[in-house]
């Protein structure tokens, strides 16, 4: 039986009587409000649904199989860690005093390994105390939507999006709004949609910028570097902070197509606040490292933050997080090693993923066709009776992405068709069909806030290994095959 203290918490906290450990922790809830603003909402219904499988479960439908196929994860593929930051713990871990506490902003001689290479990419004369060290760009940035937002303000973050990034501002006081992105604009920001939605959206203090942008892929660089000014002076002028967010920088398919930092750009650094993150590019997403580049007072800001809640940052981000950026001769000779093996790697899982999806004809390169074909006899648990691509689910794009692992995929094609008796209407019944089949998962369009609300999409990665990847893309294949256009009962002895 509960005690008092107990049932206090359970009045406070009704959520936690009801306990799911198998499935996703809870999206909490907003500071201000008792529930999350209508723009959120049909992302939190979507999360509550994907990490809760049972609600998927209904009595026309047959149970799904053991095993699992999870195409919605964000994790970055099986790689080795980049070797910079594997030895930078080694040699913080045989040289430090862990018996004493570690100062709040992080490691100094750290920060200034991590100055000096922002500064060899652009940065403008910056030095240690531009520079803070966070568990990853999530804690980042929600140190500094703390320190930066007043309860009713807003931020504005474009649509589609890393889902989970838009609830923090709400959770801390403040309300998010979508500025959507389209297909028309090649899914890049339009700066006069922008200014616009700026001026007709009250008390904007801050707007995320993604680049590159997760999940279209889409890089900045020095291409658009006119559209980058302009995003800077549009928001600059409205006193307005860039919160940029360069995560995926590492992972750009073309060397001469880096995502350019805002920060980088003239004028533009006292206004802009970058945020950097080991997980994606240097494979090191378990050890939650990041860091954040402002003006000096906006880092003194999250420093105090940091002493006031969590003390101090821990030894092993900081040597992490030098270990990837600094600038040294050594540093970029096992870079450009590093990265060339990488990134072929996901462009040839892109390759591979798309025989699958559009049919193995599609690979216009003769060699990567021969390779596909050889991987797929090898590795396939089922081999599959054609190579022609499924006909119901089509590539949001069919150009390799600039930057990243993952995809959109488009199955309205699906809309209003059936899997037995149930019709395919929304995302949550479209969630249901691929679990029930082949226990697949992936993330749909309303938990990345996909604009086109007639569509349904849904993202997926491409950074498994080659057998688990061509052996889960079969599964999708499979399980679309049994979509129908007249609903047939199902019966448990079928």
């Amino acid at each position: 039986m509960d005690n008092a203290s107990i049932k206090r918490l359970l009045n406070k906290r009704p959520d936690l009587s009801t306990l799911n450990p198998e499935g996703m922790p809870s999206l909490g809830k907003p500071l201000i409000n008792q529930n999350f603003s209508s723009d959120l909402m049909p992302l939190k219904q979507m999360f509550d649904i994907y990490g809760d499988s049972k609600r998927f479960i209904v009595d026309d439908l047959p149970l799904p199989p053991v095993e699992r196929v999870r195409l919605g994860g964000g994790s970055p593929g099986n790689f080795p860690v980049f070797p910079g930051v594997t030895q930078a713990i080694a040699d913080k871990m045989g040289t430090c005093k862990l018996n004493e506490y570690p100062i709040a902003a992080g490691d100094e001689s750290a920060r200034n390994d991590v100055a000096e290479y922002m500064n060899s990419i652009g940065f403008p004369g910056i030095d240690n105390s531009n520079i803070i060290f966070t568990n990853g760009s999530t804690q980042g940035f929600e140190f500094v939507l703390k320190l930066i937002l007043s309860p009713g303000d807003t931020v504005v973050i474009p649509a589609p999006n890393y889902g989970l990034f838009s609830f923090i501002p709400e959770r801390v006081g403040a309300n998010v709004k979508f500025i959507d992105l389209s297909p028309c604009d090649n899914w890049l920001i339009n700066p006069d949609k922008l200014a616009q939605f700026l001026d007709e959206t009250g008390n904007v203090r801050a707007f995320v910028n993604t680049n590159p942008h997760n999940p279209m892929g889409k890089v900045m660089g020095p291409d658009n570097i006119d559209l980058l000014n302009k995003i800077h002076q549009i928001c600059s002028q409205r006193g307005i902070f860039v919160i940029d967010d360069l995560t995926y920088r590492d992972l750009c398919f073309d060397s001469n197509n880096m995502a350019v930092p805002i920060g980088t750009l003239p004028n533009a650094f006292s206004n802009t606040i970058s945020l950097f993150s080991l997980s994606k590019c240097y494979h090191a997403a378990g050890l939650r490292a990041g860091a954040i580049v402002a003006d000096a007072r906006v880092i003194a800001g999250i420093r105090n933050h940091i002493f006031q809640t969590i003390d101090s940052v821990p030894v092993i981000t900081c040597a992490a997080v030098a270990g990837a950026f600094n600038n040294t001769k050594a540093r970029h000779q096992e870079y450009k090693k590093y990265f060339t093996s990488v990134l072929g790697e996901y462009k040839y899982r892109y390759y591979l993923m798309k025989s699958i999806l559009d049919g193995i004809d599609s690979i216009p390169d003769t060699k990567m066709k021969n390779n596909i074909y050889h991987d797929i006899q090898k590795y396939a648990l089922e081999l599959p009776t054609d190579y022609d691509g499924i006909n119901n689910i089509d590539l949001i794009s069919s150009d390799l992405p600039d930057s990243g692992f993952f995809a959109m995929l488009d199955f309205s094609k699906m809309k209003n068709k059936y899997y037995y008796s149930r019709q395919i209407v929304n995302d949550e019944e479209l969630s249901r069909f691929f679990y029930c089949d082949n226990n697949i998962k992936f993330l749909t369009g309303s938990s990345i806030a996909w604009p086109n609300k007639d569509q349904l999409v849904g993202r997926v990665t491409y950074a498994f290994d080659r057998p688990d990847l061509i052996n889960c893309f079969l599964k999708l294949k499979e399980s679309a095959k049994k979509i129908t256009d007249y609903p047939i009962k199902y019966s448990r002895t079928r």
